[in-house]
This record gives C-alpha cells, structure tokens and sequence, in this order.
C-alpha cells in the first residue's frame, strides 16, 4: 500500500487521478469538480463522515439493542442485566443465558430428590418440593425472612 503526501494547500477542480509515482517516487493526484472535499487521514472522523446505512457503534445504540424477557430485568441506563432465576447455562458463542424456571406445560414436574449443592430460595418467594427430600452432607438449603420452602 503507498501512502500519499499532500503539500501546500487551495482549492482546484479537475478528476482524481492516483498514478503510480515517476522516477521522483510522486504521486499525482486531481480532484473531480463537484465530487466533495479531499481531507487527509486525520480529517476522517466520526463527526464529519457520513455513516449512511453503516451505522458507528454507540453505548446508545447498543444498549437499545439489547432485550431482557423472563427471569431477568434490564436497565438501559446503566448497561445492567439482572438475573432473577438459577443459571442452568450460558452460551459461549451467542452469549445466550438460560435460567431454570419451575413452569411447565406437562401435568408433571419432575424433581431430584436430593439436594446435593446449597440452595438459596429468591427472597420473598416461596418453594414447594415432593418429598421425601434429603439433603446432602455439606449443602444447606436457605430461606430467607419472607419466603417459605413447603415438602410435602
């Protein structure tokens, strides 16, 4: 890739022309009547280039990008995505998080009958479980002030 110099400065009308340089290694350039403004690398900012249909990418804009459905919330002014729900997974390559939800459109839910990690229940929610449920050695289940966890 050649890098052009430009000296002096005025206005001219003519046609850009870049040929390959002469024996002085030069270049010669000439700018199209009517075609626009020849500015240099340190002109070309985002406030004086046109984004037309590629749009510059803005905190804006990508917050506004952004929708939250389910077990989490959203707020675009700060950026902030906050997961209401267990975290069963994310998706490394699209980012996908996925939440555990207790909903499920069979007759049936099916549940382990140990838990075998701690278990925290959302504050002010309550939790339901079939029993017989044992908990295993080390795991603590909590339930905070506002929240009941029925076995039946």
């Amino acid at each position: 890739m050649a890098l052009l110099k430009f000296a002096g400065n005025g206005t001219s009308t003519g046609t850009v022309t870049v040929t390959p340089p002469d024996t002085n290694n030069s270049y010669r350039v000439v700018m199209p009547s009517g075609s626009g403004v020849l500015v240099t690398q340190a002109d070309l900012t985002t406030a004086n280039v046109a984004e037309t249909t590629n749009l510059y990418f803005t905190t804006a804009r990508a917050r506004q990008a952004i929708s939250v459905t389910g077990y989490a919330s959203y707020d675009s002014a700060n950026g902030v995505i906050t997961v209401s729900g267990p975290v069963t997974s994310v998706n490394g390559q699209t980012g996908v998080v996925t939440v555990a939800t207790n909903i499920t459109s069979a007759a049936l839910y099916e549940h382990s009958r140990t838990i075998a990690a701690n278990y925290t229940i959302t504050a002010n929610n309550n939790a339901v479980s079939a029993g017989p449920i044992s908990v295993a050695d080390g795991a603590v289940v909590t339930v905070p002030a506002g929240s009941t966890w029925v076995v039946v």
